[in-house]
């Protein structure tokens, strides 16, 4: 039988909150590091002349940042190799802002042309129904355990969720390998 498995893009399979915090440091004259994230609100962190418009906006979100960003470590290379596994299935379930949606398609199919991959834009990503799910947003994990029990749910640790509980955490995506 082939395992699904649904996989956040942002903040999971690429990092794109560093080149973000570089637009809003230059634009505020800030220092504001990942690490300084400390929860998922963004706009709990930011100066308070920050627009929290433009920080969730086209002009700060850039579909130059989606087409450019990094992977997080290890992610590309493992998730070509469960592509090329007959018994996975990878979906990515993404709530990527409504203006980025092209350019993060773009991305995808650059990154993993000739490949058998999934992409759903949603924002109630428990919808989708898989095997395993990975997200690095806790109310996602959470949410998604609550509508989909028998799934397998891993909350990926970033600085946004460091103190929230879960019983599956991995550091990174390619440390799901592990659980497989």
């Amino acid at each position: 039988m082939v395992e699904t498995i649904g996989i956040d893009l942002d903040g999971v399979v690429f990092n794109v909150i560093n080149p973000w915090l570089s637009n809003y440091n230059l634009r505020y004259d800030d220092d504001l590091k990942m690490t300084d994230l400390q929860s998922p609100a963004i706009k709990n962190h930011v100066k308070p002349e920050c627009d929290v418009k433009w920080l969730y906006g086209p002009d700060c979100i850039t579909n130059d940042i989606m087409l450019n960003c990094e992977f997080f470590p290890g992610a590309k290379e493992f998730l070509i190799r469960l592509m090329d596994d007959p018994d996975y299935k990878v979906i990515f379930i993404t709530n990527t802002f409504p203006f980025n949606r092209a350019a993060r398609g773009v991305r995808i199919s650059e990154e993993f042309f000739g490949k058998d991959w999934e992409l759903c834009f949603i924002a109630d990503k428990w919808r989708v129904k898989v095997n395993i799910f990975i997200d690095d947003f806790y109310e996602k994990v959470w949410s998604y355990k609550k509508f989909n029990p028998t799934s397998k749910v891993f909350l990926i640790s970033r600085p946004w969720n460091a103190k929230d509980k879960w019983d599956k955490k991995l550091d990174e995506l390619k440390d799901l390998e592990k659980f497989l």
